[in-house]
């Protein structure tokens, strides 16, 4: 197929198109923001809570080794005399026994990589996820005592923090959207009002009302739209005059000739009993045509007058069934036909359209 032939493409509104172009943007925008927002945050506040647990432990392993020193050591009170958040547990090995705080973690769930480094005599940390949530584990080498210390603080406040987070988030960027596509809509509203004006002013033309023109209200992007769509109804306009002049002069110059004509063609008729019946044949068809032609001409005359603005138009109420048959019977060639159901009381000027038709 060719590229007239082939079918046109449905495309959307141009106002859905405007609306849902902010509207995506706005999501674009909004979730590349609060994606940015969350994982910062949440890199920041875990590194926080990271480094304030090693502080804690620290604290508390010092605390630890001093007791642990102490004769006789009692480990069983090491547990439960350092001081730590909710939710935080302790584990001491000493002398090849485990001591901790709570269940929640059994020091065989300890993760290698950090009880070897503990082992070495290094400060550890790790982030792992225990029964009860993602959780920091520290482990402190105490060697004055040849123990090792472990505390394993819960992140699960930090988590809980981070899901109000990510959900406000949410929600600010689902707002903004709607806001967006809002502000699209009545954006785009804005951006067509001038389209609709010159449909209105388009159609008010098209309808014979050829004075409206469109006004650009001191826009300086629409003035060329609307000086070029003013200069086409300017144009239409001075085109329609000049055909309408033409009709009128063309009528006014054959009304001379044509009536010296209508004069010879009644004489020659008066004379057609003299002549012969083929040459009164012709004489009788040369004057019907020639009324024909001055009729033709009077009503032309009359139409120009009236597209002039030199003869009132004069309504009056018909029944437009009997109006149309009535003036299709006075036409040459086979009457149209012509119905309807039931009478249509229309008003208008019956001279002019009979003139017209």
């Amino acid at each position: 197929m060719t590229g007239a032939e082939q079918p046109r493409r449905h495309r959307l509104p141009l106002r859905l198109r405007v609306t849902a172009t902010f509207a995506l943007l706005a999501l674009a925008t909004t979730s590349a923001a609060s994606l940015t927002t969350y994982f910062l945050a949440r890199t920041y506040m875990l590194q926080q809570r990271e480094d304030v647990a090693t502080r804690q432990a620290l604290v508390n392993a010092r605390l630890a080794s001093s007791l642990l020193s102490s004769e006789p050591p009692e480990p069983e009170q090491v547990v439960g005399a350092v001081t730590g958040e909710a939710g935080t547990q302790v584990l001491v090995h000493f002398r090849g026994r485990w001591y901790t705080s709570a269940v929640s973690l059994d020091p065989a769930q300890l993760p290698e990589s950090i009880a070897q480094l503990v082992e070495d005599g290094s400060v550890a940390r790790q982030r792992v996820t225990t029964p009860g949530g993602t959780s920091v584990i520290v482990g402190v080498p105490i060697r004055s005592a040849q123990a090792l210390y472990y505390e394993v603080s819960s992140l699960r406040v930090l988590s809980r923090t981070l899901s109000i987070l990510a959900t406000s988030l949410l929600v600010a960027s689902v707002i903004t959207t709607v806001a967006s596509a809002a502000a699209g809509l009545i954006v785009s509203r804005r951006l067509l009002s001038p389209l609709r004006r010159m449909s209105d002013v388009a159609v008010d033309i098209a309808e014979g009302d050829l004075n409206r023109r469109l006004d650009a209200a001191g826009d300086d992007d629409l003035e060329p739209l609307v000086d070029s769509f003013n200069h086409m109804v300017d144009s239409i306009h001075a085109r329609i005059e000049r055909d309408a002049r033409f009709a009128s002069d063309v009528s006014h110059e054959l009304r001379t000739p044509l009536t010296a004509l209508s004069t010879a063609a009644s004489v020659v008729r008066g004379r057609a009993p003299e002549m012969p019946p083929r040459a009164a044949t012709a004489v009788q068809v040369l004057a019907t045509q020639v009324d024909y032609f001055e009729r033709l001409v009077l009503d032309l005359l009359e139409i120009s007058r009236l597209d002039a603005g030199a003869e009132r138009v004069s309504l009056e109420p018909v029944d437009l069934l009997s109006f149309l048959r009535r003036v299709s019977s006075q036409l040459e060639g086979p009457p149209p036909d012509v119905d309807t159901e039931g009478p249509w009381a229309v008003t208008l000027d019956t001279r002019r359209v009979e003139r017209i038709m």
